[in-house]
């Protein structure tokens, strides 16, 4: 319990502290990519990057971000319980997932002790460190479900997701 609240806190940090509204700067290949749908309308991140991705550390946080002029977004994923590709489900009482985001401004979690709420899934489809080291690398995988705004009911649905994040 004391790890989930400690990357609960860490997430949380990455989320809602790592926005800007200057300029971002170029992106290049090695950024990862990202994209999903929000309540219908697209988006694409300038940022993805994994932390962990090994059996032996069971976690695996992700990060995706885009800074523009005019908003910013970013998310926070970690997997508490992570044994390897496959597919893990966050919400509920039990989830093994952390998933908070900021988008136009709000704050949405799916931490019910903060406001928060949903339900969904993330699927790792691969792992593929870079060659003669457990670092390094990609992390590919989809994601999709609900999330709600902390400070209001709003739901905001998350459709067609997809990354390629750079494993650190």
């Amino acid at each position: 319990m004391r790890s989930l609240t400690f990357m609960f806190l860490v997430l949380s940090m990455l989320t809602f502290g790592c926005t800007s509204k200057e300029e971002p700067e170029p992106v290049d290949n090695d950024t990862g990519k990202v994209s999903a749908t929000f309540n219908g309308t697209k988006w694409e991140g300038t940022w993805a990057s994994a932390v962990g991705a090994n059996i032996s550390s069971a976690s695996l946080i992700l990060n995706f971000l885009t800074a523009e002029k005019d908003e910013s977004t970013s998310i926070g994923i970690g997997i508490t319980s992570y044994t390897g590709p496959g597919t893990y489900a966050y919400g509920g009482t039990q989830s093994k997932v952390t998933f908070n985001m900021k988008h136009n401004g709000k704050g949405y979690g799916i931490v019910e002790l903060v406001g928060g709420g949903g339900s969904g899934t993330i699927t790792i489809s691969s792992v593929k460190p870079a060659s003669g080291t457990s670092f390094f690398g990609t992390v590919e995988g989809t994601f999709s479900g609900t999330i709600k705004d902390v400070n209001s009911s709003e739901i905001l649905t998350i459709t067609e997701g997809k990354f390629t994040a750079f494993l650190l």
